[in-house]
């Protein structure tokens, strides 16, 4: 069963306007909700193999664009070629720890260089399942190695808020948040 028809329903905003990133999948053959199913596909699958984590949600939370962060960790991937963007994954350092201890198979309960390079893998990861989507309809792109932010409090701004999907998963009190944002280059 498609969960498109789901995702229709959870859309907490809609775009006022045709959005480029919604030009640009019209011209790709995909629809926004296509898209975001491709998209949560890939997150089980990469939370599945790479940290064992099964119960990852069919149906996260659509959400606007969060750019304010306290006590968290982001790690991000820039786009470029084609179309300019960024792929980032927020999450808290309790759900980041547990990310780093299922992909070393060891109890990890501090910040430290494995819980930055465990979370820039992952979204590298889940950057390149979300390239070969867009590949697939004949889009070019490139992306640069991850970067990692861990800090009490900042902020993150990656482009306008109607050319970016933002996903909020939650596994009981655990979260994370993947954003995806395309714009024209």
């Amino acid at each position: 069963m498609s969960i498109a028809e789901p995702l229709k329903n959870i859309i907490s905003y809609e775009w006022a306007k045709m959005s480029f990133l919604q030009q640009e999948l019209e011209k790709l053959k995909i629809t926004k909700e296509m898209f975001v199913e491709a998209l949560i596909a890939d997150i089980r699958e990469v939370f599945r193999m790479m940290v064992g984590i099964e119960n990852i949600p069919r149906t996260p939370l659509l959400i606007e664009p969060i750019i304010h962060f306290e006590n968290s960790l982001t790690a991000m991937v820039g786009l470029t070629s084609t179309y300019s963007g960024l792929v980032c994954f927020h999450t808290t350092k309790n759900f980041a720890f547990k990310i780093a201890s299922g992909m070393l198979g060891m109890e990890i309960n501090e910040l430290n260089e494995d819980v930055s390079d465990a979370l820039g893998e992952i979204t590298n990861v889940l950057t390149g399942s979300f390239k070969v989507h867009l590949a697939r309809c004949g889009a070019k792109i490139k992306s640069s190695t991850p970067s990692v932010i861990a800090s009490p409090d900042y902020n993150i701004s990656a482009g306008s808020p109607e050319n970016t999907i933002t996903m909020r998963f939650s596994i009981g009190y655990d979260w994370f948040i993947v954003s995806v944002t395309l714009e024209d280059n």
